[in-house]
């Protein structure tokens, strides 16, 4: 039985991976292609989760969902097929990391590495934040969908991401609630501004995912009570570099 949920994990990656193979030669079913994506990362999870109905399976799933449709988002607008299996090959890779902990979290307790999943979603979370960001500006600027269905999956977005990471992090603190949607309203204000200025998608895709990555360590450090000046100085430190690269290298238009 255990063997079994051992290779479950890969199974179900290479399955995603090949979903995504197969964008490239029916594209006219993507429809198709992405309910099939998220009932295989939904029922893995669900199966991981001892086919339980509960917190724990909404927690354990926001991650790996996010960042399979958000790699599926991500992957129509790349025009390298290198990029293209670069990509696909990541996304093979995080799940399966994901998932292989997460088997070991439930089912093989003595195996698990400390503080594995929290790791793990965030880097999720982070690529997935970016893919969203990048692949919702293409949208608009495509004409391929209107700005108020962007703002409001860049709020959804937003909220499930920070909820997630403050759940998978054990945050206790009583204001953890209101934080997501503090972030979520954040964001869809920011994605409404950004889409104003005169630089390329992939530019504000960066400055947005960086702005996400400092605001909710900072805030998760803070709920956790280990908030000190070394951290917020790292975390905006990165930050600013990040951004002020991306700016230095764009071309403005």
């Amino acid at each position: 039985m255990i063997f079994f949920k051992k290779i479950v994990p890969y199974i179900s990656a290479a399955l995603v991976a090949g979903l995504l193979e197969l964008l490239f030669v029916w594209s006219d079913g993507w429809w198709i292609l992405l309910l099939f994506l998220g009932f295989i990362v939904l029922i893995t999870t669900f199966y991981l989760n001892h086919f339980k109905f509960d917190k724990n399976l909404l927690g354990f799933s926001v991650a790996p969902v996010m960042f399979a449709l958000s790699s599926y988002l991500f992957l129509f607008f790349l025009e390298s097929p290198m990029f293209e299996q670069i990509i696909i090959f990541l996304v093979f890779l995080g799940l399966a990391v994901f998932w292989a902990n997460l088997v070991n979290f439930i089912w093989d307790k003595p195996r698990y590495q400390t503080y594995a999943l929290e790791n793990i979603s965030s880097y999720l979370n982070l690529f997935s934040a970016f893919y969203i960001f990048v692949g919702s500006f293409n949208l608009y600027i495509l004409g391929i969908t209107r700005m108020r269905y962007l703002l409001a999956m860049v709020f959804i977005v937003a909220l499930a991401l920070s909820w997630q990471t403050f759940w998978i992090n054990k945050v206790e603190h009583q204001s953890k609630r209101y934080f997501p949607f503090i972030f979520a309203i954040i964001f869809f204000e920011l994605f409404w501004v950004m889409h104003y200025l005169p630089i390329s998608y992939l530019v504000t895709g960066i400055i947005l995912t960086a702005v996400f990555y400092t605001a909710t360590n900072i805030t998760r450090f803070h709920l956790l009570d280990n908030l000190n000046k070394k951290v917020v100085a790292r975390y905006v430190v990165i930050s600013l570099v990040v951004i002020t690269s991306a700016l230095l290298t764009a071309s403005w238009t």
